[in-house]
């Protein structure tokens, strides 16, 4: 029987099983092949959402599946989703101790551990997805990595696969009708400044408390992805979808450090492999699985599709609510960084116009 390094919850077994000892080190090679052969490292993933049935749990279950093929069976890869394992501020705080592995999260919440993560889905500062990948996928990923790095955290990957978008119980189309309009917003200071500068009243709160909120009247609107509202059923409590693509969904996988570092080459090359097989087909299907969560959004809750007037796009993209937060994350990183960020993301968008 294969011998298992377990490193689910690893904070009992941080990876010591995956270094050799003083003693085995001084056996001969043919004991220590053996060895190897007979050991099977196990890892866990753990998230927030609900994967079952949709297009990134389908992706990657059969990647888990890749995983342990490409690795001979050396490498297997559990899943903890629906929020099993805690919310997304657990998650990050519990990869940084190490008692969790991996996790998959947005960058929105991992900035408690690595501020800079803010600039990574900051609102109002992308205008496609295409945009956010080519800007990592163009050198800012090495950046970034430092920055995680210094929070004894690993960035597997990171890539974007939609926009955030808007769902109110009151048409939203102007500036105008923002004013003053309630909406919940992730626990979140970049997120929380952007629509309170555009008029709104913002009201940080965790997402398993937001269908209560919109079905006792005490928020008018939310933001999220649109597999979100769905998946949540807060059709039942919403009447409108407002497409505002005011921020990019992020996902984000981080290892805590130590333990990617005591992984073999071979090992963190085949995480790699399966990170970006994951990130590649997860962004072909998504529009697909869109089209059909609007249409049952449309059919099932009967809720109307809107669409923003041109005043209020352009305030989206290039007012008030991008202004404050360009200023709020100077006050906070200070000005290289972001002018960094800021250099490389308009890099990102004449690439993509060049496309």
């Amino acid at each position: 029987m294969k011998k298992i390094i377990c490193l689910m919850l690893a904070g009992s077994c941080i990876l010591s099983a995956c270094s050799r000892s003083a003693e085995s080190e001084s056996e001969t090679s043919a004991v220590d092949t053996t060895q190897e052969e007979n050991q099977v490292l196990s890892l866990s993933v753990a998230t927030v959402g609900n994967w079952e049935g949709i297009v990134r749990g389908n992706v990657f279950g059969e990647y888990a599946e890749k995983l342990s093929e490409w690795s001979d069976g050396t490498m297997e890869i559990k899943l903890y989703d629906a929020g099993s394992l805690g919310d997304d501020k657990d998650l990050i705080e519990g990869v940084k101790l190490g008692t969790l592995n991996i996790i998959n999260s947005c960058p929105a919440y991992q900035t408690d551990v690595v501020p800079e993560a803010a600039l990574l889905d900051a609102p109002g500062l992308y205008t496609s997805i295409e945009q956010y990948n080519i800007m990592m996928e163009s050198g800012y990923m090495d950046v970034m990595q430092q920055y995680y790095n210094d929070a004894g955290l690993q960035l597997l990957g990171s890539f974007a696969y939609t926009f955030r978008q808007m769902s109110s119980n009151k048409p939203a189309q102007t500036l105008a009708d923002l004013q003053g309009l309630r909406i919940r917003t992730m626990e979140n200071r970049y997120h929380e400044i952007y629509w309170q500068a555009m008029g709104a009243t913002s009201i940080p709160l965790v997402f398993s408390e937001l269908y209560m909120a919109l079905s006792q009247d005490t928020m008018d609107a939310q933001e999220n992805s649109i597999y979100n509202l769905v998946s949540s059923n807060l059709g039942e409590v919403q009447k409108y979808v407002i497409f505002t693509y005011h921020a990019p969904m992020v996902s984000s996988y981080v290892m805590n450090k130590e333990q990617y570092d005591a992984l073999t080459e071979e090992q963190q090359d085949l995480l790699h492999r399966m990170i970006d097989g994951i990130k590649a087909d997860v962004i072909a299907n998504i529009p697909e699985e869109e089209e059909q969560n609007q249409k049952e959004l449309s059919e099932k809750y009967g809720m109307a599709m809107l669409y923003p007037n041109t005043e209020m796009v352009m305030a989206l993209r290039e007012g008030s609510g991008r202004d404050a937060v360009i200023a709020a994350l100077r006050e906070d990183l200070g000005n290289e960084k972001v002018d960094t960020f800021l250099q490389v993301l308009e890099d990102a968008a004449r690439k993509v116009g060049e496309h």
